[in-house]
């Protein structure tokens, strides 16, 4: 933890190391079982259900519209060009320019128009308890277990792990059983209930070889733009690759800078 308070400090980030006695402070409901850990004031967390509903209005005010219940099966391209989408409904929709940030999915569709990219699903897992009796005043990442402890109103979300499975949607009940057992090892009094019924999320992360996204055109589709590949950091870059996509769709981006990100790097 300390190496990580370093990079923090050398980062501009205040951070500091705390001993047992300064947690208890923190957490005074909890009764730990920690030698110490790194502490980040200035971090934030977020309700994800809230901020997609708030981002969804928002950009309908500003004139985006939205497709619902729509998915893309296909690019339809013709000489250097992406036509239209083709949609799972058997309909195809023309396009003038096609930003294509589809997560862990983005590797699929891409390979519909010719481009390969490494890309692999990271799926994890959480769990949601409602209206918690006990339960950590701040989100807290526990190092060891890799697990993600997060107060969201008077619920508690616990998530975890990384697991590369070909977009499967099967549950892997062990791993579950891992992120629940790894919490009274560091929270004495803090009971999880697992039961076969308890309802899990999945979600898929989109994981590159060497932990870089992808950020830029195609070499070979002249109307594509593509943005993807932040494994865990999606939300956290978003507003950054949002930036840097807008500019490289207006040319105001230095291709050279965005060098590290290009489609074809493998």
């Amino acid at each position: 933890e300390e190496d990580l308070v370093k990079k923090a400090h050398r980062l501009g980030i205040h951070a500091t190391i705390m001993g047992p006695g300064d947690l208890r402070k923190l957490e005074p409901d909890l009764d730990l079982n920690v030698l110490g850990g790194a502490y980040f004031p200035g971090d934030a967390h977020m309700y994800p259900n809230h901020f997609m509903m708030q981002l969804q209005s928002r950009l309908q005010q500003l004139g985006v519209v939205f497709v619902p219940d729509t998915r893309v099966t296909d690019l339809k391209t013709r000489g250097s060009k992406i036509e239209a989408l083709h949609t799972h409904h058997g309909r195809f929709i023309p396009v003038q320019n096609v930003l294509l940030t589809s997560g862990s999915w983005s590797g699929n569709l891409l390979k519909r128009a010719g481009i390969k990219i490494h890309l692999q699903d990271g799926k994890g897992y959480s769990i949601t308890l409602e209206n918690a009796k006990l339960r950590p005043r701040i989100p807290t990442l526990l190092s060891e277990a890799k697990v993600a402890v997060t107060p969201m109103g008077s619920d508690l979300r616990i998530g975890g792990t990384l697991e590369l499975s070909g977009l499967s949607e099967k549950i892997n009940r062990m791993r579950i059983r891992g992120i629940v057992e790894s919490i009274p090892k560091y929270y004495k009094n803090l009971e999880v209930p697992l039961a076969q019924e308890t309802p899990v999320w999945k979600g898929y992360r989109p994981c590159t070889p060497d932990g870089m996204p992808y950020i830029g055109k195609s070499n070979t589709l002249s109307n594509l733009v593509v943005g993807t590949g932040h494994g865990m950091m999606g939300l956290s870059l978003g507003a950054v690759t949002g930036k840097l996509l807008s500019e490289l769709i207006t040319d105001q981006a230095s291709v050279s800078a965005l060098h590290p990100f290009r489609l074809n790097r493998f």
